[in-house]
């Protein structure tokens, strides 16, 4: 695989030195940065439009409650 050579800012180069992993070479990360198999985020808009939190935090109450009166109120 031939190499060819670029020319970045200073700032960049610092914002790019940050996001580099331990072992990781300079390709890999640009490669890693830039690759577009990786999910969009806004592919993931509405997936959790039907969660019911509300609910999930009533019936987590309502668990405690009982378990907490359990032990308290024999």
């Amino acid at each position: 695989m031939g190499t060819k050579t670029i020319t970045i800012t200073e700032d960049a180069y610092k914002r790019l030195k940050v996001e580099k992993l331990e072992g990781e070479s300079f390709s890999e990360l640009v490669t890693r940065l830039t690759d577009r198999s990786r999910k969009d985020v806004i592919e993931f808009a509405g997936a959790w439009k039907d969660f019911d939190a509300e609910g999930i935090i009533k019936d987590g109450r309502e668990k405690f409650t009982k378990s907490m009166n359990a032990k308290i109120l024999p």
